[in-house]
């Protein structure tokens, strides 16, 4: 190279790879298509105490639920108890049972 010359330039270099795209997830279903994500699936209540009429339990699960379950937690007021199913609905589980009786409930859509 000659004094006052201007140097050859060097080879561009090569651009990088762009990473892959993440996989999106599927939107989640609920059971049989009634309830979507975010909705709860299983409701537990708090001990109740009955007064031998129908209660209203509200559940949130947003439809009607298909399975109840109520148990007997303390019926040391009166040793023999009756529990009976209502109507439930889509805001609430209804059910009677022995008057002093505790329980719980757990309703599934």
């Amino acid at each position: 190279m000659v004094a006052g010359e201007t140097g050859l330039q060097g080879p561009t270099g090569l651009a990088g790879v762009a990473g892959a795209t993440g996989i999106q997830g599927q939107t989640g279903l609920g059971t049989q298509g009634q309830t979507g994500v975010g909705s709860p699936t299983t409701f537990v209540s708090t001990k109740q105490t009955d007064t031998g009429s129908a209660q209203s339990i509200p559940h949130g699960l947003g439809v009607t639920p298909t399975k109840v379950l109520v148990s007997i937690t303390d019926n040391s007021a009166i040793p023999a108890f009756v529990i009976v199913e209502g109507t439930h609905t889509s805001t609430d589980v209804v059910v009677t049972v022995t008057t002093g009786d505790k329980f719980k409930v757990l309703a599934m859509p």
